[in-house]
């Protein structure tokens, strides 16, 4: 290891022989990918195993295999993704890290999932992260130390209930963490989840299982205030878009910087893979299937036994559009809405959803037909309940 490497500086003598170890170890893979045989990257997955070369050994080579059975060097994102993710970084902080900003609460969460394929976008990331992490390892050299990583900034402004309850988005969500903490460990110095609303710890109670402890101890949740300070402590104010409490606009004085921020929103259904890719629940084994008379509601019973249980739903109406809505029985007489989905409408196909059960007992979901003066409707509809990660199927009446 050269002494021009920053990372000498910062290992202990156990560190620098463990290094080594896990060097020598990787010694043919390294050769075969040479762009990980730095001091940088070894020492990234010896921190996520604790320093213990064996454990970060079958890391490093599950993440070689990867590399190999997915070409980064040779991929073409689809043209959706090179439309939807891109300036994602929007700067230096004051040591010279990258801050990435993505606006998740205008994320169109139904379209992503039936425009894009899973691999498709954690292949695009891949090569996302590959590019900045050289930029970082070049600022690293320059600074003759180790830089911890990008400060990532999640903006949830603008949330709707049905985004963040989006079953497939959520899913997507876990693969990409997953990817991220397995392929390119270590690579974040800070996340910053601003604006967060009510409706985000139902998804985040779910990715959150599949965290690292160290990467919970590196996030921090604000709602609408108290961020703007935060972040001004490590970003200079002419680096920080102005929307977000800096003093940096576009050249025309836009303060939210529209030509260097992300800009995510409604994707049109002409990207989607296929039409047709939203998939009836007709073919799906185990769907219910309700005739709702004009003028009329129908409560279905959902029994929950356990506090943090989580209720999921698919729902499906063949024509026209209904009314959903989740309640809990405090009492035989008193019930408390909880839910609230003023339509759901045959031309959006499947709507899927869920809620974080913070009390036990029975919960009603209850579909609304009674502004349809003249017009039954044909519902199909799922419910799962999850006990403790397990899942059974919903007790239904």
């Amino acid at each position: 290891m050269a002494e021009t490497d920053p990372i000498y500086y910062n290992l202990s003598k156990s560190q620098n022989e463990a290094l080594e170890k896990l060097r020598n170890k990787m010694s043919e893979e390294l050769c075969e990918f040479e762009s990980y045989n730095k001091s940088f990257v070894l020492y990234r997955f010896l921190k996520a195993r604790q320093w213990d070369a064996n454990k970060a050994e079958i890391m490093f080579k599950e993440c070689i295999q990867w590399r190999r059975q997915n070409n980064l060097n040779e991929y073409q994102p689809p043209q959706i993704l090179q439309k939807y993710l891109h300036n994602m970084c929007i700067g230096n902080d004051k040591e010279g890290c990258p801050i990435m900003y993505v606006p998740l609460g205008k994320v169109d969460a139904k379209g992503l999932v039936n425009s894009t394929k899973p691999l498709d976008v954690i292949k695009t990331l891949g090569q996302f992260i590959i590019k900045h992490e050289l930029l970082l390892e070049e600022k690293c050299v320059e600074v003759t130390r180790w830089l911890s990583g990008a400060l990532i900034i999640y903006d949830f402004e603008g949330l709707s209930f049905a985004t963040a309850t989006n079953i497939k988005g959520i899913e997507l969500m876990v693969r990409v963490v997953g990817f991220v903490q397995d392929m390119f460990p270590e690579r974040m110095k800070a996340v910053f989840l601003i604006n967060a609303p009510t409706p985000l710890k139902m998804p985040y109670r779910v990715i959150k299982s599949f965290l690292a402890p160290e990467t919970q101890e590196k996030i921090q949740f604000f709602a609408a205030e108290g961020w703007q300070e935060k972040l001004l402590e490590l970003i200079d104010a002419d680096v920080l878009p102005a929307f977000m409490g800096g003093t940096r606009t576009d050249p025309d004085g836009n303060p939210y910087c529209k030509t260097i921020v992300m800009q995510m929103g409604a994707i049109d259904k002409s990207y989607y893979l296929d039409q047709n890719s939203e998939n009836s629940l007709a073919n799906v084994p185990g769907v219910n299937t309700v005739l709702l008379p004009r003028s009329s509601t129908k409560k279905i019973l959902l029994h929950v036994g356990n506090v943090g249980s989580v209720i999921e739903w698919e729902l499906e109406v063949k024509a026209g559009n209904i009314g959903f809505r989740l309640f809990y029985e405090e009492t035989p007489d008193v019930m408390t809405q909880v839910v609230v989905l003023d339509k759901v409408d045959a031309k959006d196909c499947v709507v899927t959803g869920m809620y974080d059960c913070e009390k036990c007992g029975n919960y009603y979901a209850e579909f609304d037909n009674s502004y349809s003066w003249f017009k039954s409707k044909e519902i199909l509809y799922i419910f799962k309940i999850y006990y403790n990660e397990m899942i059974t199927e919903d007790n239904l009446v």
